[in-house]
């Protein structure tokens, strides 16, 4: 028998999150779900810890392969999904149990492509703070909802939060080798849905690890976030004109935030970074964003070492970041 929603869980070398991320999903209140668990080349205990989970549980299937990366692994667990609607978990990061059961029925009763909860972040030590909220339960459509997820500061662009229909994603796979991939996906998911709904209840934790490749110094892989932000614009300007400066402004902060991660400025990117924070500088200021953002768009393209030695400066003091 089909199940109703099948989950991919890609999983590598996270032994010490593991069990709590499979316990949740187990767990679920909504009993007819497939796990699809891969594993994608772990060296640690994981493949092990999947393997007993997937020997206890016959909604848990395993598959193991050589390592290609987060996206290379929801793709290939794409394609073996049985279910008509898929969600994504990464595999450090954990859910509520009614988290399925609930957005499958807020799916449901609002005849959506996509329902939506919203995330929770934690540490681990104990701290936790909410990074995405609605203040209701809310129905959109395709434009109303594409220009949520734009100004991202209630919807995010994180599949994991989300159920949604597999047919969405024919022809639109996660990108392998790149970072921040859902950048480059979940908005063409938007595009091609008629309504978005939204579940305000926070179901899903994701875990805030100093140590994971978006926290890392800076390395050329950083700037897929800003390629993402470009591919974009683009297709905003063409099917989506009236929202395009909030394309805009993602993109000059995704050009700040890189320059953020250098110890130095390294002017091989002046044309990709300087030039794009040049390019939309004027449409960024007239924004809602803080002084320290606006001065750092106003004098990085100028000054751009002078402003990245300050930023690092400034961080060491407070422990903050340009937001």
């Amino acid at each position: 028998m089909t199940p109703c929603l099948s989950v991919i869980v890609p999983v590598y070398n996270v032994e010490k999150y593991l069990e709590q991320c499979l316990d949740s999903l187990v767990g679920q209140t909504l009993k007819d779900i497939e796990i699809i668990l891969v594993n994608d080349g772990s060296t640690d205990h994981s493949e092990e810890i999947c393997r007993r989970y997937a020997d206890r549980d016959s909604r848990v299937r395993l598959y193991t392969k050589p390592n290609g990366g987060l996206s290379d692994a929801r793709n290939y667990g794409l394609e073996r999904a049985t279910a008509d609607v898929v969600g994504f978990v990464d595999s450090d990061d954990y859910v509520d149990p009614d988290m399925y059961e609930q957005l499958l029925r807020t799916k449901a009763e609002t005849s959506a492509q996509i329902a939506i909860g919203c995330i929770r972040r934690v540490t681990d030590d104990g701290m936790v703070y909410i990074t995405r909220t609605m203040p209701g339960d809310c129905v959109f459509n395709r434009h109303d909802a594409m220009e949520e997820l734009l100004y991202s500061r209630r919807i995010s662009n994180s599949v994991c939060n989300k159920v949604i229909d597999k047919a969405l994603f024919d022809g639109i796979p996660f990108p392998k080798g790149r970072l921040y991939e859902d950048e480059f996906v979940t908005y063409r998911l938007f595009d091609r849905s008629d309504t978005i709904a939204v579940n305000s209840k926070v179901f899903y934790y994701y875990r805030k690890n100093p140590n994971s490749i978006t926290n890392v110094k800076f390395t050329e892989r950083e700037l897929d976030r800003v390629k993402a932000s470009l591919i974009k614009l683009d297709f905003v300007r063409e099917h989506y004109p009236d929202l395009q400066r909030l394309v805009e402004h993602s993109l000059v902060y995704d050009c700040m935030r890189a320059m953020t991660k250098m110890e130095r400025y390294d002017h091989r990117y002046d044309e990709l970074l300087l030039g794009n924070m040049k390019k939309y500088r004027r449409s960024y200021l007239k924004g809602n964003h803080s002084l320290s953002a606006k001065l750092f768009v106003t004098f990085a393209p100028r000054f751009p070492g002078m402003t990245v030695r300050g930023y690092q400066m400034a961080k060491s003091l407070t422990h903050g970041r340009v937001r």
